[in-house]
This record gives structure tokens, C-alpha cells and sequence, in this order.
């Protein structure tokens, strides 16, 4: 999910204040929310072993702070 939570200038139609809440209410829906580059990498990997439910990935509009990457994961 592409600009999630409140963004401002994508306007009214564009705010993903509850994103997670009607993700989360779908079935066996898995919803991540990393919290830097390092913990998406992560989440993506462990997702893509999940074949047996939809899942989706939270971020917000913007670019992150530059967290450290983990040398194996590149």
C-alpha cells in the first residue's frame, strides 16, 4: 500500500489513515508495516514464503533515513 497514513498533499482521496484496518479484517490477510529499508528486506523474504494467504506491505509516501543494510540480504 503506496502513501499510507496521513501524507497531506495527496488529498482527501489518498489518505491511508485505515489502511491497516480494513486490510486487517480480510481473511488470513498478513499486513506488514516495516519501519526502515533493512526490516522491508526482511518482511519481503519472509512473505514470499507464504503461500497459503495474501499479504500486503504498508509504507508512506517519502524516502527513508538510509538504515544499514545486512551484507546477505543484497
Amino acid at each position: 500500500m503506496d502513501r499510507a497514513g496521513l501524507v497531506g498533499a495527496d488529498g482527501p482521496t489518498h489518505c491511508g489513515a485505515f489502511d491497516i484496518t480494513y486490510m486487517a479484517c480480510l481473511p488470513h490477510m498478513v499486513v506488514t508495516a516495516p519501519s526502515d529499508e533493512a526490516k522491508l528486506m526482511h518482511m519481503v523474504a519472509t512473505v514470499a514464503t507464504i503461500d497459503d494467504k495474501p499479504s500486503c506491505f504498508r509504507f508512506p509516501k517519502g524516502n527513508e533515513i538510509g538504515a544499514s543494510l545486512p551484507l546477505n540480504m543484497i
